[in-house]
């Protein structure tokens, strides 16, 4: 993770200064407990509708690659290009 977010850096110059490592593995737990169906109680209290991002039309994420479904891998890359451009 810590790679694919550096070679971001150096190839966009989109990050101010570095990055720490305990940062980039919070928003990586985030990223990940979000894609695997986690709702915060706030947005439970509210009845917000998942984001765009998350919500596939299908509850499954998986771990491997296979016919149908992004990968968790390649969703968090996704998700991390479109969150650092």
């Amino acid at each position: 993770m810590y790679q694919l977010i550096r070679k971001m850096r150096e190839e966009r110059d989109s990050f101010a200064g570095p990055p720490s490592h305990a940062s980039l593995e919070d928003y990586a737990s985030v990223l990940v407990v979000m894609l695997l169906g986690h709702r915060w109680p706030r947005e439970i209290e509210s009845s917000e509708r998942r984001k765009e991002w998350i919500d596939r039309g299908t509850d499954i994420v998986a771990l491997t690659d296979g016919p149908g479904e992004a990968r968790l891998l390649a969703r968090i890359r996704d998700r991390l290009a479109e969150d650092f451009r």
